[in-house]
């Protein structure tokens, strides 16, 4: 398992793609790699690993474990490889994908979702907090720019409030 991570951080510190890994015996065979990262991701592991983090770095500043807010955010990113989903944001003139992320007030990361760049931000941003709600109870509210007001709030669930622009509830 060790040889497998350092596989993975070997990856992500340099930048390579998986058929670059170097050989064995430094790394398992890139397969072996990507076939037990690819059954992390489908089996949440790496989701529950962030959730715990999070709450640990929460308790360590004296907070509670579960944050009580969420502030989504957006940004649409130009990419260049041919895999993935990708399209053209017009609003931003960008032809990639779009982040969406929510953090709490710590700025802990909270969620991700990447998508193709034309899907309106409202609209994600608003599948972005129902994936996330399940995973923090104490989450009661949001906070959020004008782009994704009314849209996102009619996605929420029914017990979490939301506030847009400086300090306006929705």
């Amino acid at each position: 398992m060790r040889r497998l991570l350092d596989g993975l951080f070997h990856l992500a510190r340099t930048g390579c793609q998986w058929r670059h890994l170097p050989p064995p015996p430094a790394f398992p065979p890139w397969p072996t790699i990507y076939g037990h990262v690819r059954a992390f991701l489908r089996d949440g592991c790496w989701e529950s690993i962030r959730h715990h983090i999070v709450g640990m770095l929460r308790e360590g500043a004296g907070h509670e474990p579960g944050p009580t807010a969420a502030i989504p955010g957006t940004q649409s990113v130009t990419t260049t490889e041919s895999g993935g989903p990708r399209g053209y944001d017009a609003a931003k003139k960008i032809k990639g994908r779009k982040r969406h992320v929510a953090v709490d007030t710590q700025g802990l990361l909270l969620g991700v979702l990447v998508h193709a760049a034309p899907i309106p931000d409202a609209g994600s941003a608003g599948e972005l907090l129902r994936r996330i709600k399940p995973l923090y109870d104490r989450l009661r509210a949001v906070f959020a720019d004008s782009i994704h007001d009314r849209l996102a709030v009619q996605c929420l669930p029914k017990n979490l409030p939301a506030f847009t622009g400086p300090g306006i509830r929705a």
